[in-house]
């Protein structure tokens, strides 16, 4: 897409000069919302049951998901990773990883057909490489519980300042 020149979507709007505004300001107001959207729906569909469990209906569940909104990076991998550790086939975690950002009606409208296709077979070759690549999930990282805590405090004080500073309608 940066290739051909696609315009985005949602671009960002002027940076911040201070890096403690830009991190701890607009990086969590952007990103606070997504990332418990990924949440939110990974506890929604994360779980497949038996007719889910079929890899191609779970690509075309997330594509319908997908198309309406644009995810933003960090809340694709936050809903990538929720998929895989709920048992979802490591293509409908590849597709996550690789669409969600870049796959929304949005997106397809500020692109020509020359585009869309290149687009298309770029994400049918991941697809491709990610169904003969194994993903090996035993060497997971395990910290101490009160680590975990201190990272959720630190987490919930950061998103609930956010919401108070954008307001409900803004966050």
């Amino acid at each position: 897409m940066t290739v051909t020149q696609v315009e985005i979507t949602d671009p960002h709007p002027s940076q911040p000069n201070s890096a403690l505004r830009f991190g701890f300001g607009q990086l969590i107001d952007r990103s606070a919302p997504w990332i418990i959207l990924s949440l939110v729906l990974a506890n929604l569909i994360g779980h497949p049951s038996v007719p889910l469990e079929n890899p191609a209906l779970q690509v075309f569940i997330l594509l319908l998901v997908f198309l309406p909104m644009r995810f933003c990076n960090l809340g694709t991998v936050i809903l990538a990773l929720a998929l895989a550790y709920s048992g979802w086939s490591q293509i409908a975690v590849a597709f996550t990883l690789l669409a969600a950002p870049v796959l929304s009606i949005g997106q397809l409208k500020l692109m020509n057909w020359k585009q869309g296709l290149m687009l298309g077979v770029i994400l049918l070759a991941g697809l491709m490489v990610a169904d003969q690549v194994t993903l090996n999930s035993t060497a997971t990282l395990n910290l101490p519980d009160s680590v975990n805590m201190i990272g959720l405090v630190a987490i919930a004080l950061l998103f609930g300042a956010s919401l108070l500073r954008l307001g409900l309608v803004s966050f």
